[in-house]
This record gives C-alpha cells, structure tokens and sequence, in this order.
C-alpha cells in the first residue's frame, strides 16, 4: 500500500533533504513505491506487480508511471540530491560548518559521475579543506571509530567481539540498532557525562593491558581472556623525535593535560602514549 512515511524519508533523509520536495511529491512517491512485500518464509524483498499502483504520477514536476526505480531516477536527476549527500560527508570527514562553493564543486563531479561514491570522497579527501589545520579536531569521534581506532592502533587483536558490542554501547551506539530510520545525531551529541566516563575507561583499560610499563621493546600483556585478546609485540619511540611524532599521530591538537608534556620531559615513550590516548583531545579527530 501507499507508505508516505518511507516515501518522505527517501526525500528528506537519503536524497533532497528538509524543504525541498512536497507533500504532493511525497502523495506521489508513496504510489510508485507500492507492490513490494516481504516473502517470510526466506525474508526476501518481493514485488508483487498486482499490487503496485501503475498509474501516471508527478513527482517533482515529473509526470509518468513511475515505479520504484523511476521515482528514485527523478530524485537523482535533482542537482540537490548530490549536494545533500556531500554535505553529510563533509561533516562526517572534514568539519561541522560546510564550505558551500566545495561542496557545490564535489557535487557537481559526484552528480557527473552518476553517483560513484569513491569519486565524491576522492575530491573530498584531496581537498585543501580536508587537510587545513583549522579543521583539525573539530569532530568527534564516533563510539566505534573510537573503540576500533583504538585497538588497530594498539594492535589489539580481538577474538571475542562481543566486549566491542559493549562498549559502544555504553558510548551510546549500539552496532546496527540505530534509534530512528535517521541514525545517531553523531557530533558533540556523543559526548556527556555519563559517554565521556564510558570513553575514558575504555582508553584506559586498553592502554593498561596492552602495553608494557615501561622498555622500548617489550611483549604486551593479554588482556582477560573474557576480552578476547591475543598477545602481541609492540616496538616502542625511546628517542625525543619519535616521543613527539606519537603525540602528533594521536592527537589532532595540543594536548590539554599535563600528562604528556610531562612523560615527554622524562623520555617516557610509553608513558607519552598512554597520556596522549587518555588526554581528552583523542576524542576529537
């Protein structure tokens, strides 16, 4: 039947965004999207053509017997469409406030493409936007891009992955179980008082257990077998140099605590790390 409610949120969450389609194009969007169902015995999606309204529709001043397909052409066709899906990769990978002039380039050439995304990331990620320093550490971290960033970094192999599950979780995202068809608000909604604790007591564990108290090159410990965690090796910066390229790495600004400046003056390579990963600028990027 009819569903207006999947009709607007193609419109206003995947393609155009708010304002700019009708309610009109939502009536008719919703026609020819009808006819699918769902085969229960195996959960395939299935199109059942006596139940899809083959009538002439107008969306978007567009007027045919739009089907599924059709109706998603019409919304592509739109120059808007591109715009709004680089807008929210640019605030994904680059900054909150967009640059409009860029974002109108790269969706130009993603438009021109015919939606290839690798061709919308390619300009985004050689922009010179994307590498100026003012928009360092202007995002924050999502759960799991702090969790996995985390780990690969530590070299942290995870047998057990249901410890990751939960931990995200306690940050506030629970893998695949976003709380509305629009996902996580994503930005400075991650953070409050209660994500933060979660945050820094994960960072804190993983740095315990999986580095070595002190040594340039020492094995690091297993975490708890609950954890799922293999053994690994891990070779140490022991110079002045290295000390500083570890906290460039980590941190997308100067750190805010006094903690590694501190283990910098003591040539403490591990003890740079463990401040810099526990300083609360590595939750930005």
């Amino acid at each position: 039947a009819p569903n207006e409610n999947f009709a607007r949120e193609v419109m206003e969450l995947f393609t155009l965004g708010e304002g700019h389609y009708t309610q009109g194009d939502v009536t008719e969007a919703a026609r020819a999207f009808t006819g699918f169902t769902v085969d229960r015995a195996d959960e395939r999606t299935l199109f059942r053509p006596r139940l899809h309204d083959d009538g002439a529709k107008t969306i978007l001043g567009a007027r045919a017997a739009f089907d599924a397909d059709g109706a998603i052409d019409v919304l592509l066709a739109q120059p808007q469409t591109a715009t709004f899906i680089v807008t929210k990769l640019w605030r994904e990978f680059v900054s909150p406030e967009h640059d409009r002039a860029e974002v109108r380039r790269i969706a130009d050439a993603f438009r021109a493409s015919h939606y290839e995304i690798k061709v919308a990331l390619r300009a985004l990620l050689l922009s010179d936007a994307f590498w100026d320093a003012k928009n360092r550490g202007t995002l924050v971290k999502s759960p799991v891009e702090l969790v996995v960033g985390t780990l690969r970094t530590l070299e942290i192999d995870k047998a057990d992955t249901r410890s990751i599950v939960a931990s995200t979780t306690r940050m506030g995202e629970t893998l695949f179980a976003p709380p509305n068809v629009r996902g996580w608000p994503g930005g400075d909604a991650w953070i409050s008082s209660a994500t933060l604790v979660a945050r820094k007591a994960f960072v804190a564990r993983a740095t315990r257990v999986s580095m070595p108290a002190s040594g340039a090159d020492a094995p690091r410990a297993s975490m708890a077998a609950a954890n799922g965690v293999e053994a690994t090796r891990v070779s140490m910066p022991s110079s002045a140099v290295a000390v500083g390229a570890w906290q460039h790495l980590l941190l997308p600004l100067p750190p805010v605590g006094q903690g590694v400046a501190e283990a910098t003056a003591e040539r403490d390579s591990v003890g740079v790390i463990r401040a810099a990963m526990l300083d609360p600028v590595y939750q930005l990027k």
